[in-house]
Formats: structure tokens, sequence, C-alpha cells
């Protein structure tokens, strides 16, 4: 079980939560029954909530590190990954409709993803896999896809 130490705080704007939980030396929570959706979590290290499943709906990550995590199954819908570095991450199956994905995604895997409607424009997507991953309406015309399954 991965835990990560949280500390409750106010509300940084409207969304389906009344607070979010920010990564700091409070009581220690078991992050796969957690909710962040709508949090602020710029530049954080993203391995303490690592868990298949995990809720980051509308989340800011910009800047953060999620290098060599399991994400699978996770929701990241409208979420902002960009500037950071999730290279190695398992994202296979996750609902990542709408999100900001200009960040480097290498040898990160979306096997069965859900990317529709996903700016991934400047993104870096080399030696990713991408099978069955749906990419319709996504924004991906400048991203780097260089030795990536995309069948």
């Amino acid at each position: 079980m991965k835990t990560a130490k949280m500390t409750k705080m106010k509300p940084w704007r409207q969304g389906p939560t009344d607070y979010f939980y920010r990564y700091s030396h409070g009581q220690e929570i078991d992050t796969a029954k957690y909710d962040f959706s709508c949090a602020k979590m710029v530049r954080d290290s993203m391995a303490d909530y690592a868990a298949p499943g995990i809720n980051f709906t509308g989340t800011d990550l910009t800047g953060s590190n999620g290098q060599h995590s399991d994400f699978s199954g996770g929701t990241f819908v409208r979420s902002n990954l960009q500037s950071g570095v999730w290279a190695y991450t398992n994202f296979s199956g996750a609902d990542m409709r709408g999100a900001n994905l200009n960040a480097d995604f290498e040898h990160a895997s979306f096997k069965g993803a859900d990317l529709r409607d996903a700016d991934g424009n400047v993104g870096t997507f080399r030696k990713c896999n991408l099978s069955n991953a749906d990419l319709r309406g996504g924004k991906f015309r400048f991203a780097d896809f260089t030795g990536s399954n995309l069948q």
C-alpha cells in the first residue's frame, strides 16, 4: 500500500471537492482511496501519490515529476501535466480526456488510454506504448512519437 503524508488545506479554486490535499508533514493516508480532483500540486513528486485508479480530475500538476510511477486506470480529465517529467510511467487504461500533455513522457505506457481532445502538441512521447489508445480530437501536431507503438 502506497502512503503519503497529507494535510488538509483550503481550496485554491471551486471544484467538486471542498478541499485539496498537499504533501506535507501531516498524517499518513492511503493514497489509493483519496480523490485529488481540482488540487494544485505544482512541481511535486508524484511518486508519493502513485496508485492505480487514483483521481486527478482537473488537477494542476505543472512541472511535477512522476517518473517510474503506476497511474494505470487513473483519471486525469482536464488535468495539466505540462512541463513535467513522466518517463517510464504507466498510464494504461487511464482517462485523460482534455488533459494538457505537453511534457516528457519518454518510455511511458498509454495502452488503452482515453486521450480524446488532449493537448500534446509539443509533448515528447518517444518510445511510448500507445496501442489501443484513443487519440481522436487530440492536438499532437508537433509531438515527438519517435519509436512509439501507435497501433
